[in-house]
Order: structure tokens, then C-alpha cells, then sequence
């Protein structure tokens, strides 16, 4: 393989890569903050009903 080869090749894998990024991670990113949210949302509920008089 020589150097040109190695060029191509590492820009097919980075545009690859950019795609699977843009197609993939908004997709996680959603989940993770609604679950990060429910979470935190579920933790502060608890602690207001734990200081309750």
C-alpha cells in the first residue's frame, strides 16, 4: 500500500465515520438526556418527600 492509498483509504473512513456520527449520536444524545433527566427529576422528588415534617 503506498501513500496515496493510505490517503484514500483514511478519508473514506473519516467521512464514514462523520456519517455514523451524525446518523447515530443525536439518537443516543436524546435517550441519554431523557434518561439523565427522569433520573434527577425522580431524585429531587425523593428528597422533597424525605424532608417532609
Amino acid at each position: 500500500m503506498n501513500i496515496i492509498e493510505m490517503n484514500t483509504k483514511k478519508r473514506i473512513d473519516v467521512f464514514a465515520l462523520s456519517i455514523y456520527g451524525l446518523v447515530v449520536f443525536p439518537r443516543l444524545w436524546d435517550i441519554l438526556m431523557r434518561q439523565s433527566l427522569t433520573c434527577l427529576t425522580n431524585l429531587i422528588r425523593g428528597l422533597h418527600q424525605s424532608q417532609r415534617f
